[in-house]
């Protein structure tokens, strides 16, 4: 893996990876690896490998997940949802983007979910700070200006998830499955966790923190 700065300059030894004979890693993801990392001021950009190994043909590959996560104001052209805030008010974007299927399984343990943790905990931390978290529909924004992207509070989320229920519909009627919106696997139903545990019923992250698939940015999957 490697990393790179902001003026271009490369280093290819912060993570290396081993060399030599090992297990193979497991079909659901391995170990993770760090290929670029980009920081500013209010954002910052993660590029992340995973090896998995085809449950078929036993075939070990790379699953690559991209992760952005910007503070925005909602005068932001990339600010999600921006059309339901308030006056003055700022929101914290996380997206990923990686391969969607089984539910972004891929998406969510080839490092989203120990970003939406380490936010989490981060968050927590700010006393008397007022937040809380929202998924917005990936197909909104995929579809429709991301300004007017429709959301649904974390509570009824959380709602659907312990429910069991497979999918999810927005306000304008888009039918999405609840697995890319909680990170929850196939698991029988005693089993199921949202991947944030730490989280309050009444103090939640700010903002979207699945995919922003902003067009500038990355088209994903939006928390």
């Amino acid at each position: 893996g490697s990393t790179r700065d902001l003026n271009g300059r490369t280093d290819a030894s912060v993570v290396p990876k081993q060399t030599g004979q090992s297990q193979p890693p497991p079909a659901d993801g391995g170990q993770l690896f760090v290929k670029e990392i980009l920081c500013w001021r209010s954002s910052f950009y993660l590029k992340l490998g995973m090896e998995v190994q085809d449950p078929v043909d036993g075939e070990v590959k790379e699953s690559v997940v991209e992760i952005f996560c910007a503070l925005l104001d909602k005068d932001s052209h990339l600010c999600v949802s921006s059309d339901f805030m308030g006056v003055g008010t700022r929101r914290l974007v996380l997206s990923g983007k990686g391969q969607v299927g089984e539910g972004g399984r891929k998406i969510w343990r080839g490092g989203y979910t120990l970003v939406i943790r380490a936010i989490g905990r981060v968050m927590e931390e700010y006393g008397g700070l007022e937040f809380e978290k929202q998924g917005i529909c990936p197909e909104c924004l995929a579809k429709r200006p991301v300004s007017r992207a429709s959301l649904w509070d974390w509570s009824l989320i959380r709602s659907a998830a312990n429910n069991g229920d497979e999918t999810m519909r927005c306000q304008i009627g888009h039918r999405v499955d609840t697995r890319i919106i909680t990170g929850m696997c196939s698991l029988p139903q005693q089993a199921k966790r949202m991947p944030l545990t730490r989280e309050k019923s009444d103090r939640r992250v700010a903002g979207a923190d699945h995919i922003i698939p902003v067009t500038d940015l990355l088209r994903g999957v939006v928390v």
